[in-house]
C-alpha cells in the first residue's frame, strides 16, 4: 500500500510516497467440520484425533487431557500439532477427555469441543443402533435353512385327566 503525502516547497506542491504494510488479524477458531466430536470410540489400540485451526496469524495449538470429567485440564507435553496420535489404548483409558487450546495473540485462548474417549476391547460391531431410535434392517440371509421350515396345525393336547 502506498501513502501519498502532499507537501509544499516554496509555493510548488510536491508529493512523496511512503511504503506501508497493512496486516489484518483474525481471532483463532476452528474451520467448518474442523472441531472434535463430543465422543470418540476406539475399537483398536491406536487412534488419531485431528482439528483444523484458522486465524491470522496462524494460531499455536496445544492438546490437553482431563481425567476428571473436564474439571481439570493439563497440557500434553510436546503435543502442538493439528493431530494427536493416541497409541496403546486400553479399556482403562475410557472416560479420558481431550481438547485443543488455540492462541494467536488475538482475542485470547479458544478451546475445541472436548471429546470423551471410549475404548472397546471387543471386535468392532457390524451394526450400531442408537437406543430409543426406530431402525429398519433389511437383507437376505446368507443361506436358507434346509430342510425348509413348515408349519402344521396341531390339536390341543389333553392333560390326560378325564372330564
Amino acid at each position: 500500500m502506498a501513502l501519498f503525502i502532499p507537501s509544499m516547497s516554496k509555493g510548488s506542491p510536491t508529493s512523496a510516497s511512503l511504503a506501508a504494510t497493512l496486516t489484518i488479524v483474525t481471532a483463532p477458531g476452528f474451520a467448518a467440520n474442523g472441531d472434535l466430536p463430543a465422543s470418540t470410540i476406539a475399537y483398536v489400540s491406536d487412534i488419531t484425533l485431528s482439528v483444523t485451526a484458522t486465524g491470522t496469524p496462524a494460531p499455536s495449538l496445544q492438546w490437553q487431557i482431563s481425567t476428571d470429567s473436564g474439571g481439570t485440564w493439563n497440557d500434553i507435553s510436546g503435543e502442538t500439532s493439528a493431530t494427536l496420535d493416541l497409541t496403546g489404548l486400553t479399556f482403562s483409558d475410557t472416560g479420558k477427555q481431550y481438547r485443543v487450546k488455540l492462541n494467536n495473540g488475538v482475542g485470547g485462548d479458544i478451546f475445541s469441543t472436548a471429546t470423551t474417549l471410549t475404548v472397546n476391547t471387543g471386535p468392532q460391531p457390524a451394526l450400531s443402533v442408537s437406543p430409543n431410535t426406530a431402525q429398519t434392517i433389511t437383507g437376505t440371509p446368507a443361506r436358507s435353512p434346509s430342510p425348509s421350515p413348515t408349519a402344521e396345525k396341531q390339536a390341543p393336547r389333553s392333560s390326560g385327566r378325564p372330564r
